[in-house]
């Protein structure tokens, strides 16, 4: 049986090796961490239709355990890769292993933004803001409460595009954010109809069908301003949002008891290392290049899937894991004729 390497184990890296040992190959799937998931486990529920992110992660393992052409390795990552004329010897940090592929799929996923740098917003400083991801742990609990308090906010502002479309962090939209935002914000309006919601944006991108998301928060009573923020300030038990209303160009003060910073993606870290092993080229945001859409990278059995080659959401992620099974069935058998 031909062997297939997939790097990272969050949910394109999981689906990927499903899907490749469907079409017949032995995979190993490699994990840096110490179990699977990446970004998943951290997530409270998928959007639009609102299923359990971690019931949906159980069972893509339960499937993942049943196969017995699927090796897992966690807790691993690659000290070098030598092109062979068969494929790849990989071999592993520590010494204790190497393995022989005749092609990979990077499947390395991103990082959150971390808002620290950015001071106007008080992240770390003010215990009342929090990063979505943060909200999201709170969400799996189900609930949503003031740090500094421990109970239900009667007020919440969410804060788009922290560390996107910024020229002092990065450019790039992050695709995800706003239907994270809305996701959330109806998370809460569940838990507590009488909450305010305000979301405060650039631009509301809500591709395909998650308009219907958009609508939705509308007709439950989310407030949204098109705005940029300045600062946020603490003062007698709330926190004060300076902004300018971009619509009709008056600065107004807004108070909310939380606020939600909407953070964007980066590379994950580590993706310069695999480049030069693999001899793959970064965009000038870090990401993986892609030759040809979505996942062929232009090195010989290698292909990149998922948010290793930029920001998208799940479903997207997991139509290119599918792809890169896909081509790399293609390759492998291309390669005996």
């Amino acid at each position: 049986m031909e062997k297939v390497l997939v790097i990272g184990g969050g949910i394109t890296g999981i689906q990927a090796a499903l899907d490749l040992s469907q079409l017949g190959f032995s995979v190993t799937l490699l994990e840096r961490e110490s179990e699977l998931g990446g970004k998943l486990k951290q997530l409270s529920a998928l959007f639009p239709r609102g299923e359990s992110a971690r019931d949906f992660l159980a069972e893509k393992k339960r499937q993942l355990e049943a196969n017995n052409n699927i090796r897992i390795a966690t807790g691993a990552e690659i000290e070098s890769v030598d092109l062979q004329p068969s494929g790849y010897k990989v071999s592993l940090k520590g010494g204790t292993d190497s393995l022989e592929v005749g092609a990979a799929v990077i499947a390395t996923g991103f990082d959150p933004f971390d808002p620290t740098p950015i001071e106007e917003y008080g992240y770390g400083r003010l215990k009342d803001v929090v990063s979505a991801f943060e909200l999201e742990a709170q969400l799996q609990e189900e609930k949503a409460i003031r740090p500094s308090t421990g109970s239900p906010p009667e007020s919440v502002c969410f804060l788009q595009c922290v560390g996107s479309r910024d020229r002092r962090t990065n450019r790039y939209c992050s695709y995800f954010c706003c239907t994270y935002a809305i996701k959330e914000a109806l998370a809460i309006k569940k838990l507590n109809p009488a909450v305010e919601i305000t979301m405060l944006y650039m631009d509301i991108r809500t591709p395909y069908l998650y308009e219907n998301l958009y609508t939705e928060a509308r007709e439950k009573g989310i407030r949204f301003v098109r705005s940029r923020v300045s600062g946020i300030t603490e003062k007698d038990g709330h926190l004060d949002l300076d902004l300018e209303n971009t619509l009709t160009g008056e600065s107004e003060t807004l108070a909310s008891e939380l606020v939600v910073l909407s953070t964007g993606g980066v590379p994950t870290s580590g993706n310069q290392s695999l480049a030069e092993q693999f001899k793959l080229t970064l965009s000038d945001q870090g990401f993986f290049k892609v030759k040809e859409p979505p996942v062929l990278s232009g090195a010989e059995g290698v292909f990149v899937a998922g948010t290793a080659s930029g920001l998208k959401d799940i479903p997207q992620c997991l139509a290119e894991a599918s792809a890169g099974a896909i081509q790399v069935s293609a390759f492998m058998n291309g390669r005996k004729t």
